[in-house]
């Protein structure tokens, strides 16, 4: 039990069931026909990375098992955001703060939180190489989905 967070490619496919394209109406995607995607990045309690997504991508209001529109511009925010914390730890607070929910893990800016911070920087990195290697006028749509 805890706070399990993953960040899922998206491809226009037409779906097998329904004869429709995985983009749904209010650009979300059909949970039916595509509950998930391709997965590109899992983490394990990086509450941080939570309140983060809540805050910039979800208007403030809290998610949990909704997939969140991850576009690479807010991709590419968060990445610089982590690379400020980890040249100046002391920012964390400010910049990335935690936050305490039930079974979300430690609330410490220790060596933890760096770790944490280091391993969605990197993961952040892959995403967006792999795109401007693809193709950077089509890039795919990605989606943040937490579970809790």
């Amino acid at each position: 039990m805890g706070l399990d967070q993953y960040i899922y490619r998206k491809t226009d496919k037409v779906c097998d069931n329904c004869n429709n394209t995985r983009t749904g109406a209010n650009g979300r995607w059909c949970m039916e026909c595509d509950p998930s995607g391709e997965e590109v990045a899992y983490f394990r309690k990086v509450n941080f990375l939570h309140r983060w997504v809540e805050e910039h991508l979800n208007e403030g209001r809290q998610t949990n098992c909704e997939e969140i529109p991850f576009h690479l511009e807010a991709m590419a925010g968060l990445m610089a955001t982590c690379a400020q914390v980890l040249d100046k730890p002391e920012l964390g607070p400010e910049l990335l703060p935690t936050m305490g929910r039930f079974f979300f893990g430690s609330e410490a800016y220790d060596e933890y939180y760096l770790k944490d911070v280091e391993a969605v920087r990197d993961a952040l990195w892959n995403i967006l190489n792999t795109e401007l290697a693809r193709h950077p006028a089509t890039p795919h749509q990605y989606v943040y989905i937490s579970s809790w």
